[in-house]
């Protein structure tokens, strides 16, 4: 909702959940490959993803959020949000 990029602490394949839905994630931009992890290895992959980010300098981390690629995503995340109801849940994981 608020066109910021993220990395998700939670259970394992919630990106995969996320996209399920309509959601686009950064893969073009860090490693999501913590998503298929659980628990301490999860974190730990996190964890250096986190540290790459953070070692960017303000220079890089701006023209990283402001690049049409970023936006693009941004953009459609906020739309699926702001679309998203109980009936298109339900349809994306095949619940009746």
């Amino acid at each position: 909702m608020t066109k910021t990029p993220f990395l998700v602490f939670g259970p394992k394949n919630y990106l995969g959940n996320l996209r399920k839905l309509g959601f686009r994630t950064f893969t073009s931009f860090w490693d999501e490959s913590y998503d298929t992890y659980e628990n301490v290895t999860r974190i730990m992959l996190m964890q250096k993803q986190i540290d790459q980010i953070h070692h960017m300098d303000h220079g890089q981390i701006e023209e990283t959020y402001q690049c049409s690629e970023m936006q693009d995503i941004l953009g459609n995340n906020y739309e699926v949000f702001r679309s998203l109801d109980k009936k298109k849940i339900l349809k994306a994981f095949d619940i009746t």
